[in-house]
């Protein structure tokens, strides 16, 4: 869905991953050996409701947006900044954004001989110290095009702002990227980019959908998935359709006081961002029976709102198109109960049905959603998955 294509990025870190001298440190090390996966759940049926959405929603069709490249070479100067350096750094550079998206941005990336733990500590110690909370870690093995690598993403929040953290095995050594008011995932998006002129994800074949590749850890949940779910604070920005492909110019990004929104992952996909971790502070105290039933009623009044956000692929919902499939009783990994529901509904101008499903359990005393959206085809070959995934999520108290 999205190309950058900026050759002098690319030559400037081609030379700093050349410039790292490989040391007898091995960039895999550290890395947690991923745990066979839980089979999936069984299942209990409970009940099926079905109400509809009352206003149909319309989408504006426009030209997709390509970021191309200014031709502006990084600053090597430091603007005033607040990211630490890991000790060692070779070929520091700072603003990296500035070339690739117009925007001047508070960023540092440099290239070190240690190990993805090693810097995850550092990250962890570091930035603590300055006040800074941590929101997630995502490491393991991740798809670089066809190289996979150890890499790692991080997210940190304070006073209404990120700090994102890409680091990615490269050359015997690793490369660095941190920016503030920008995420890990981002980050990466844009590291593909400058490596390899472009991000294209065709979907991951039956032997690569390896469900314990990435381990995501956060201040909410924990749970295994594939390396093609990339990490991400992206919201519905693009999708294409049958009769068009359409683009959302709006900041549609994850923020740190954006309570239902908490991480999403880009699968690449008909929606770029299929799968979302929510959080849902406003049912804090309801039993996961009321909450399922207000959340279906909520699904429901979507396309009868006055202000369309579109953040997220529901409120696409062609009226009168929504129905309830199924609700399941489920049991997460550490023994949480969860209730699912399976849903499915129409797009503007798309043939096939859109299936959804909507798990909600509680982590400590917060309502918590692991949602996905797929077209009926792509769902086919994602349910397994899926439902992997989503057994062996474990809460963090």
């Amino acid at each position: 869905m999205i190309k950058i294509k900026s050759t002098l990025v690319t030559l400037s870190l081609l030379i700093v991953f050349c410039a790292c001298s490989p040391s007898a440190s091995n960039p895999s090390q550290g890395l947690e050996t991923a745990t066979p996966f839980p089979l999936p759940p069984t299942w209990t049926p409970v009940h099926s409701l079905d109400l509809s959405p009352t206003e149909t929603v319309t989408a504006e069709t426009v030209n997709v947006v390509s970021i191309e490249p200014t031709g502006t070479i990084p600053s090597t100067e430091p603007v005033a900044y607040e990211i630490p350096v890991f000790p060692g750094a070779q070929d520091v550079g700072f603003n990296f954004l500035e070339s690739m998206t117009d925007k001047l941005g508070n960023t540092v990336y440099y290239a070190i001989s240690a190990t993805p733990d090693e810097v995850e500590t550092f990250y962890m110690e570091e930035l603590i110290r300055e006040g800074w909370a941590w929101v997630y870690t995502d490491s393991g093995e991740s798809l670089t095009e066809t190289l996979l690598s150890p890499s790692m993403m991080m997210e940190f929040q304070k006073e209404g702002r990120k700090l994102g953290i890409a680091v990615h095995g490269f050359g015997g050594g690793l490369i660095v990227l941190a920016g503030t008011d920008v995420s890990g995932g981002q980050l990466t998006a844009y590291f593909v980019g400058m490596v390899s002129g472009g991000l294209d994800w065709m979907g991951p074949s039956e032997i690569d959908a390896r469900p314990d590749a990435m381990h995501f850890s956060s201040t909410l949940v924990e749970f295994s998935h594939p390396f093609q779910w990339l990490v991400t604070d992206k919201l519905m920005e693009i999708y294409d359709t049958d009769a068009a492909v359409n683009y959302r110019a709006q900041k549609n990004f994850c923020k740190p006081n954006m309570e239902i929104c908490f991480v999403n992952f880009w699968v690449g996909n008909h929606f770029d961002i299929p799968i979302s971790i929510r959080t849902h502070t406003e049912m804090t105290g309801l039993t996961l029976e009321e909450a399922a039933t207000r959340h279906w009623e909520e699904l429901a009044s979507m396309a009868a709102a006055p202000n369309k956000r579109y953040y997220f692929p529901e409120e696409l919902a062609v009226e009168g198109s929504l129905q309830s499939l199924e609700v399941h009783l489920l049991t997460l990994a550490d023994g949480t109960p969860a209730i699912q529901r399976m849903y499915q509904w129409k797009q503007e101008d798309v043939v096939e049905p859109i299936i959804s499903t909507s798990t909600l359990f509680v982590s400590g005393v917060l309502l918590m959603e692991f949602h996905t959206d797929f077209i009926k085809e792509e769902w086919e070959k994602q349910q397994t998955t899926v439902n992997q995934v989503i057994a062996g999520i474990s809460t963090v108290p």
